[in-house]
This record gives structure tokens, C-alpha cells and sequence, in this order.
């Protein structure tokens, strides 16, 4: 019976340990996508060097770095879009406050599922 016990605890152990992996691997990915913002501009503020996220008018989504505007068309490695088929356009840009602050929330999560570990191992420390 104490066997079943100590194996019981120790699936319990490795079964939080899993869902703090989980819980840490979905924060970095919102960590990931929270870096950037997106703001919205009229097509003469596009400039090469832009990253740009354009919406065409027939619902179309492209995304690229700019290499020219110039004729009426901006411009990527490999693709043009006349100002006339352009719905919206969004400069992507990298945001360190966002980027701060979910740093700092996911240096927070990790740091409470720490102390929650470790308070586990005291409280079965006691137990014993």
C-alpha cells in the first residue's frame, strides 16, 4: 500500500509538471505574437523597408517587405499591388511595450508555478 502511495504521488508530480509545460508553452506563443503591432496608413506613408500587412479589395491578405512604391503599385521580392486593388494597409512594426510586458507576465507565470511546485514539495515533505 505505501508503494501505491509514493507511485501515486509521483504520477501526480509529473502530471503538474505537464500542465506547467502546457501553460508555459500557450503563454510563449502569445509572447511570440504580442511583439508586433499593426498600424493602420494611407498608401503614401508606405516606404521601402516597410513590413506591410495589405488587404486587397476582393478579400485577399499579403504580407511582405516593401522594396519599392513608386507608379501607382507597392512592391515586394516577388509580388505588386496597384493602390486601386488596396482595401487596407497596416505597417507591422515591432512593439517593446507589448513585448515588455509579456515578458514580464510570462517571467511571472513561471515564477508562480515555481513557488507553487516548490510549496507541493513542502507540503508532502510535512506529510511524510
Amino acid at each position: 500500500m505505501q508503494s501505491r502511495v509514493a507511485g501515486s504521488t509521483r504520477v501526480n508530480r509529473v502530471l503538474k509538471t505537464a500542465v506547467a509545460v502546457v501553460i508555459g508553452i500557450a503563454f510563449l506563443v502569445l509572447v511570440i505574437g504580442g511583439c508586433t503591432s499593426m498600424t493602420a496608413v494611407p498608401t503614401d506613408d508606405i516606404a521601402p523597408g516597410d513590413r506591410v500587412s495589405i488587404t486587397t479589395v476582393n478579400g485577399e491578405r499579403f504580407e511582405f517587405l516593401v522594396s519599392g512604391v513608386g507608379g501607382g503599385t507597392v512592391r515586394g521580392d516577388s509580388i505588386a499591388i496597384g493602390f486601386g486593388e488596396i482595401s487596407t494597409a497596416h505597417i507591422v512594426a515591432f512593439a517593446p511595450g507589448r513585448t515588455l510586458a509579456l515578458v514580464g507576465g510570462a517571467v511571472a507565470l513561471v515564477y508562480v508555478i515555481g513557488a507553487y511546485q516548490a510549496f507541493d514539495d513542502i507540503i508532502d515533505a510535512l506529510d511524510k
